[in-house]
């Protein structure tokens, strides 16, 4: 799925790709901090600038699931210890027991917190053409992707089911976190991996 802006770049030759920490942005709950962000709108609009014949846009991915702030990971719960590694580091480039909190992404209360954040960066994004694309990253949890939940590590699976986590709040939290970007009418929303 891409829901395109309104906005339309000519000669749009490549895209700068950006990642950054829903951590960074939102520090404490309703506190916004975009100016790593607009450092990097500020590199493009330069670009830009100086090469009207290679216009390039940010495509962004805020890292929500164990990149959430730390208030964020108890909402709706204790946060659900998920595994990089699996076992005994079976992961050929782990190194030993590597675990990180993630959010309870598919409670209500995280979902009124991620719709909150993605208004104000909405509102953010509107004035800033150089944003072309945002990631749909709320459903997360170690990785971008809100497809990849590490079950190979039997102890992710059983962590996130005693959490409370199902595949039917799983597909709900998806369709919930398409809706708030699709609402968003000023940037593309980066879904395509869930086809």
């Amino acid at each position: 799925f891409f829901f395109s802006s309104r906005r339309r770049h000519t000669r749009l030759q490549g895209d700068w790709s950006s990642d950054v920490c829903s951590s960074d942005l939102e520090p404490s709950r309703g506190t916004y901090d975009f100016r790593v962000l607009q450092q990097q709108v500020d590199t493009v609009r330069n670009f830009n600038q100086h090469h009207p014949d290679r216009r390039i846009g940010l495509k962004v991915r805020v890292l929500a699931g164990a990149r959430s702030p730390m208030w964020a990971l108890e909402l709706g719960g204790p946060h659900v210890s998920i595994s990089l590694c699996g076992p005994a580091g079976t992961a050929p480039w782990c190194a030993g027991n590597m675990n990180v909190p993630v959010p309870r992404f598919w409670t209500s209360e995280y979902g009124a917190a991620w719709r909150a954040f993605m208004t104000a960066f909405s509102a953010w994004t509107s004035t800033r053409p150089e944003v072309v694309d945002v990631a749909n990253t709320r459903c997360t949890t170690i990785f971008g992707e809100p497809m990849v939940r590490t079950y190979g590590v039997a102890a992710n699976a059983q962590a996130l089911l005693q959490a409370g986590y199902t595949r039917e709040l799983d597909l709900a939290c998806q369709r919930e976190s398409i809706d708030t970007l699709r609402d968003r009418k000023s940037t593309r929303l980066n879904s395509s991996h869930l086809v």
